[in-house]
This record gives C-alpha cells, sequence and structure tokens, in this order.
C-alpha cells in the first residue's frame, strides 16, 4: 500500500511540477520537515567513546538532515561533509550519487532533465556506466570517507581504544527502505569466531544499519556478547563521520556481502575480509522488487563478485589486486584538494542561476571548467 502510493506521489509531481529541479526541492523541504517533527525533543550527539559504541545512544541523538536542494545528497552526511570540508556556503548545486554503484544502472533523475548542472561520483568504472548512457557533466571525487571529519577526537579516540582493545568491525548485509535482507546468522557468527581467534581478537563490533536496528536485529547480536553499533540515521549529518571513526577504531574489518564500506575501509588502509555468504531477499510489494531484481542484476553482480573474490581472503594489509579494485570502483585518486572542490562546488553554483534546462549548458561553457576534475 504505502509503496503504491509513494509511487502515484512520484508520478503526479513530475505531471504536475515541469521543473525537475523545483520538484526535487520541494520534495527535500518535506523531508527535512519530517525529521524535524520525528526529532525535534531529542538532544545533540556529545560525540564521546561511550555513546559512539552504544546504538541505542546514536539513535536516540537528534539527527540533523543538511539542507539541500536534492534529498539524496543529506544521505549519509554527503553534502554536509563535502561542503564542510571545501568551505562552501551553500548547498551543493549538483547531484550526488549516494554511494558505490556497481553493475549499469544509472537514476535517470540525476541525468539531463536533472534540473541540476553536474552529477558528482566515485570513479572511472562509473564513469564508464554513465556516459553510456548520457553525456550529462560529472565530477569524479573518490570516496566520500576522505572529505569527512572524525566524530571522536583524539582522547575520546583512545579511551575507546583502550576499552576495546584489538576490534574486529563487521558489517553485515542491511536492507533497505522496503526491501529486508536475510541471511543464515549462525554461518556467519561462526565466520566471525574463526576470525576472532585466528586473528586474537578482544572486540567484536557489529555495524548494523538505522533499518535493521528497527527491525530489531540488534538482539540477536548482543545476545552473543558482541558490541552493536551504528552510524546512525541515512538522514543523519553526522552518519560518515561516525563511520569514519568507528573504522579506525578497528584494526581488520570484515563483510558478508559487498558495499561501499569495502572502499571506505580500504581508503582508511584498514584489511577489509569478505565472507560472502547467500542473501535472501523480500519486498514489501512488487514495486519494490526493482531493488534487488532488474534488468541491471546481472552486470551489478558480476562487478560485485569481482570485489568479492579478491577481498575473500584475510590479509594484514591491502593486497596490490585489491588496490586496482578500490581505484576502478571507488576512484581513490579521485579524491580532490580542498581547492579543487571549492572551485568544482562553485561553478556548479554559478552555472545553477541560469534558468533549469540551461544549467549544464551553462556549466560546460564556464571559462574555468579546464581548470577543474570535470568529465563534460
Amino acid at each position: 500500500m504505502k509503496s503504491g502510493l509513494r509511487f502515484a506521489v512520484n508520478e503526479a509531481t513530475r505531471a504536475l511540477i515541469w521543473d525537475e529541479a523545483l520538484r526535487k526541492c520541494l520534495a527535500e523541504c518535506y523531508y527535512a520537515w519530517a525529521a524535524r517533527r520525528v526529532n525535534a525533543r531529542e538532544g545533540f550527539a556529545a560525540r564521546t567513546a561511550s555513546d559512539l559504541l552504544d546504538w541505542r545512544a546514536t539513535m536516540g541523538f537528534r539527527f540533523e538532515c543538511s539542507r539541500e536542494v536534492y534529498r539524496a545528497n543529506s544521505f549519509y552526511g554527503i553534502g554536509e561533509a563535502l561542503r564542510t570540508f571545501s568551505g562552501a556556503q551553500s548547498c551543493i548545486k549538483a547531484c550526488v550519487e549516494h554511494g558505490v554503484h556497481f553493475g549499469s544502472y544509472v537514476n535517470g533523475q540525476e541525468l539531463e532533465g536533472s534540473g541540476l548542472p553536474c552529477l558528482i561520483t566515485f570513479s572511472p568504472a562509473r564513469l564508464e556506466h554513465i556516459r553510456a548512457v548520457s553525456d550529462v557533466p560529472v565530477a569524479m571525487v573518490g570516496p566520500y570517507i576522505a572529505y569527512a571529519p572524525d566524530y571522536l577526537d583524539e582522547i575520546e579516540m583512545e579511551k575507546a581504544r583502550d576499552e576495546l582493545g584489538k576490534t574486529l568491525l563487521v558489517f553485515p548485509s542491511h536492507s533497505v527502505d522496503r526491501v529486508k535482507v536475510t541471511y543464515e546468522l549462525a554461518c556467519l557468527v561462526s565466520e566471525i569466531e574463526r576470525v576472532k581467534r585466528e586473528q586474537e581478537i578482544d572486540s567484536v563490533l557489529i555495524c548494523l544499519y538505522y533499518r535493521d536496528l528497527l527491525n530489531g536485529v540488534a538482539g540477536d547480536y548482543e545476545g552473543l556478547g558482541y558490541h552493536v553499533v551504528t552510524a546512525g540515521y541515512r538522514e543523519d549529518a553526522l552518519f560518515l563521520a561516525r563511520q569514519r571513526s568507528l573504522i579506525f577504531l578497528a584494526d581488520l574489518a570484515m563483510s558478508n556481502s559487498v558495499g561501499t564500506q569495502v572502499g571506505y575501509c580500504g581508503y582508511l588502509e584498514r584489511p577489509h575480509y569478505i565472507f560472502d555468504q547467500e542473501k535472501r531477499y523480500g519486498s514489501d510489494s512488487a514495486l519494490d522488487d526493482s531493488e534487488f531484481n532488474n534488468a541491471y542484476a546481472r552486470s551489478q553482480a558480476a562487478e560485485k563478485a569481482e570485489v568479492a573474490a579478491e577481498f575473500s581472503v584475510l590479509t594484514d594489509s591491502l593486497t596490490g589486486k585489491q588496490r586496482e579494485l578500490l581505484e576502478r570502483y571507488w576512484g581513490f585518486s579521485k579524491v580532490r584538494s580542498r581547492d579543487e572542490m571549492g572551485g568544482l562546488l562553485a561553478v556548479c553554483e554559478e552555472a545553477y542561476r541560469a534558468r533549469s534546462k540551461d544549467r549544464q549548458r551553462s556549466l560546460r561553457s564556464n571559462p574555468r571548467l579546464g581548470q577543474l576534475p570535470f568529465e563534460v
């Protein structure tokens, strides 16, 4: 029911609002208003080791959404991180892909008709897929974790390290809106325990996505003596900052599927092991099946399998082949300096002053474009 209503609202607003950039902005305003209603009475995060290591504390804090012209830019604190890093004074006037994308799917609402000057993404592999369907201006900026601040200061970081000792950070596969993932928990736990014994681990952190915490998954892990942590709600501006500090606390990381976290750990020089077990996906409705069952599933599966195979052996440090894949899919060499990021966002800001349909053309004609990391 909810999925059908959501689909109908999206279609109706597209029919009624001819300016796609305006539609994006109105949608973002609505969700920001809804978030303020949810957490209006909550307190702000203290940024201490104790609150980072307690998922209940993290989920109980007020989650500040960064205000954007496009809602997806606020996911995981990406817009906030890029803006703060660059010193930009206003929200980002571009579509920002909100994580690593595998396979040939490209969101049509982020291309020529987006109403925004360009598309910001990770890497050369992603650029290839975008160019196969569009000539939208693209800026590759590498993994967004590179631009996030640390959630904990050094004093609080040392407190956490003293408490934890040698630490394994585990990222189980997570559910998304209207699609729930399940896997054989006993099988994953058996592998966690094997790694724990082999690596002489003192503490295991299980980093759960907020959807799975709301679905009650935390108890399954807490009953086994593991620390359950989270980076917070998807809309939380501190999400990337928390994730960065959690990765820095770990001596090694582990997942049971390929995701953005693999490259984030690699960028922060933490070895990552993938135990690629079988997952099952269940959607709320047929409309939501496209999250995991679509025309792009084969290309997505092939690219994920390539990464999973190379990270399927536990190593003390990143191998040369792993670094090659991290460069291809996460674009480590595309990480920009403060000046480059500031210039990139400033050019997008200038182009945004044109009419919605002319913004990408305006960006292409900017005389400074040749000095900035755009692919046009």
